[in-house]
């Protein structure tokens, strides 16, 4: 692996419908940038903010990390939904262990 500056990585930030830089002819942002493949250094970050998805540049094109916002809500509600089964199964298993203790301490006789 080739030691890179970190120094020079740039973030953006848009939409998905909008075009990522990174164009093979130099064309003009409307504010102005440059987006040009040379303008953006390896290791760039794009970040969708209407879908959280993002991308780093790898020097010839953006690729999508595995890792994103949506693969961890999604992992987060499986880990939320083991949780809540685990924590039912025990609540039933100590509701049935106390009224098994319950009704071995209730008084004989008294079922009038």
């Amino acid at each position: 692996m080739t030691v890179t500056r970190e120094g020079t990585i740039t973030r953006f930030r848009g939409l998905s419908t909008d075009e990522k830089p990174g164009r093979t002819i130099e064309e003009a942002a409307p504010d102005g940038i440059s987006l040009r493949q040379d303008d953006i250094h390896e290791g760039s970050v794009f970040t969708e903010v209407d879908t959280g998805h993002r991308y780093i540049w790898r020097g010839q094109s953006w690729v999508r990390q595995e890792q994103t916002i949506d693969a961890q809500f999604a992992e987060l509600g499986e880990i939320m939904r083991e949780a809540v089964t685990a924590l039912r199964t025990i609540q039933a298993a100590t509701a049935t262990v106390a009224n098994a203790a319950w009704d071995t301490r209730l008084p004989t006789g008294l079922d009038n």
